[in-house]
């Protein structure tokens, strides 16, 4: 009985730890890193010698391939009569259609932003370096350079239980 509820306990902690560890998606054009991680359970990356992607699930590399198309095997389809009521499947309104998508993009936290651009005018640099300072707010930093220097840095976050939980919330309207 005990080594059930601790085994329980045990999955239920990890569950919880997985919805509450925010997924991040990390690019950084200078040291040529784009990934998206959940750490320590996953990590997808591009490798930037071979540009290849790879996936390690709790520390452990999966290879990735090409997955072989298995053929299709053809089944007897019943065709229904016209008169017939089909069932249309999975259908919502447009309202709950949007609340998914704006709820879910809302979700999302930037974390971090910056933008380095050099347009080789220097007169042009030297007009935009206003433009943007008043558009660096927050975790967004952008700026001119003088160096030809184009450097680009985002990370963003967002929680699985939050998308779980907008989900269900899509599920339950109309």
């Amino acid at each position: 009985m005990w080594v059930a509820l601790t085994i329980i306990g045990i999955l239920f902690l990890l569950l919880l730890g997985f919805l509450i560890t925010p997924i991040v998606l990390y690019i950084d054009t200078d040291e040529q890193r784009y990934e998206v991680r959940q750490l320590p359970a996953f990590k997808f990356f591009v490798d930037a010698s071979t540009l290849k992607p790879q996936l390690k699930f709790l520390g452990f590399p999966i290879p990735i391939t090409g997955w072989k198309k298995g053929k299709k095997v053809k089944s007897a389809v019943k065709k229904s009569a016209p008169d017939e009521k089909r069932n249309r499947g999975f259908r919502k309104s447009f309202a709950a259609w949007r609340f998914l998508v704006q709820r879910t993009i809302r979700s999302f936290t930037i974390k971090r932003c910056t933008l380095l651009v050099d347009t080789d005018d220097v007169t042009l640099n030297a007009k935009l370096t206003p433009v943007c300072v008043l558009a660096s707010r927050g975790p967004f930093l952008v700026q001119t350079n003088f160096e030809g220097r184009v450097y680009f840095h985002l990370e963003i976050f967002n929680r699985p239980g939050r998308l779980l939980w907008i989900f269900l919330q899509f599920l339950t309207k109309k």
